[in-house]
This record gives C-alpha cells, structure tokens and sequence, in this order.
C-alpha cells in the first residue's frame, strides 16, 4: 500500500494571514494535507487562511462542537466535529506528522507545546520564547495551561514528553512558505509518519474515518 501524503499543521491566530495563505498553497504544491483549526471560511485568521490556500487540495480542520463527534466530507476536505472544546488542540497534535505554528496567544502555545511533546516537528515563525531553554518552556508551559488546563493524559505526561524533545527551528515572519515547508518535510520524510498514532480515548473510530479518508487521496 502506498504511503499515505505526509499532514502538516498550520497554527496560528490573527498573525501572519498572508504567509499562512502561502503556507496552504506551498503545501497543496508539495502534494501534503494541510491541517488546522479552521473550515476555509473567508477570514483573516491563520487557521481559515491556510485551508483556503490549501484549496483544491486535501485539507483537514477541525472545529469545536458543544455536542457532536463526526466526520464530514466537505469538497476537497475533511471536516472534523469535536466536543472536546479547546481540548481539540490535543487532537491536532495527533493527528498531524508535523506543525507550523505562527506566533499566536495562549491557544497555539497549546499546539505548539502539544506538538512538541508528541514528538512531531514544529517550525516556529516570529518570535516565540525558546522552548529549548529552562525559563522559555516554563513560560510557555503556563500559557498553555490557561487555554487547555486539563489536557488528555494529564500535565504529567506532556512535561514528561517535552523532556525527549523533537526537531525544532525558528523562522522569522520573511523567510517564506517555501523555505518553512522544505526543512517541515525534510524532517517528516527523515522520521517515521506519526500522525493519528496513540488515537485519544474515545475517537478511535473518528480517527479509523480520518485514516481511511486520507489513503484514498
């Protein structure tokens, strides 16, 4: 069976909706599934921006829902209903091979420290504190925690998944979507495929949908 297209998360907030544009298309461009909070809505957040760059090209996005876990095609995309709230975070972290997070607030420091702690690469653009130093990783530790305080498997496990590391680099905002997407997929086709590994308790089917959905690309 051939492998399934490599899934890259763009995170981000209201910052950097240009280059979260030019991240989709350079992703569709290097035939990846571009992931993110969003559903391409016309919006200048990051998360909208990169589905609607992505276009006509697989994406994924997933959006909360107070009451509902599905699954729902939506023309060249993936559209994922999670009652997890800002715990959906958690569920971006597994299910991409990689991220990009663009420098945001208290809700993409959780992407970012949950992608970190999962061991997927992360690409960080602007200027982030150092998560590879002591004070750095503390500070985005507590920023995380106000977004998403309970995450699933608890504080213990993230702290204990941050202590193994993953490839990390820093970019500024004029390095270009080229660039970024080059080392991002340097270091996916150097490691082993991780997404939707260790499905969360609860969407193993969703996950399952996800994983047939995306080998049929």
């Amino acid at each position: 069976m051939a492998a399934r297209k490599p899934i890259v998360a763009v995170f981000g907030g209201s910052q950097g909706s240009e280059l979260a544009l030019a991240l989709g298309a350079e992703l569709r461009r290097r035939s990846c599934i571009t992931l993110s909070g969003g559903q391409g809505l016309p919006e200048t957040l990051v998360k909208e921006q990169a589905i609607r760059g992505a276009r006509p090209g697989p994406w994924i996005g997933v959006v909360r829902h107070p009451r509902r876990r599905h699954v729902q095609p939506v023309d060249s995309g993936l559209l994922i209903h999670t009652d997890l709230d800002h715990r959906r975070n958690y569920l971006n972290a597994h299910l991409c091979d990689a991220a990009i997070c663009l420098k945001g607030g208290d809700g993409t420091t959780s992407e970012l420290i949950f992608s970190l702690a999962l061991h997927r690469p992360v690409a960080l653009v602007g200027d982030w504190l150092d998560p590879s130093c002591d004070d750095g990783l503390c500070q985005l530790l507590q920023q995380a925690w106000r977004r998403v305080p309970d995450p699933p498997g608890g504080r213990e496990a993230i702290v204990q998944g941050l202590a193994t590391g993953a490839p990390l680099r820093r970019f500024g905002w004029n390095d270009g979507a080229t660039a970024i997407v080059a080392w991002v997929l340097s270091q996916v086709t150097a490691a082993e495929r991780k997404g939707w590994v260790a499905a969360l308790a609860g969407y193993e089917d969703m996950v399952r949908q996800v994983e047939q959905w995306c080998r049929q690309l």
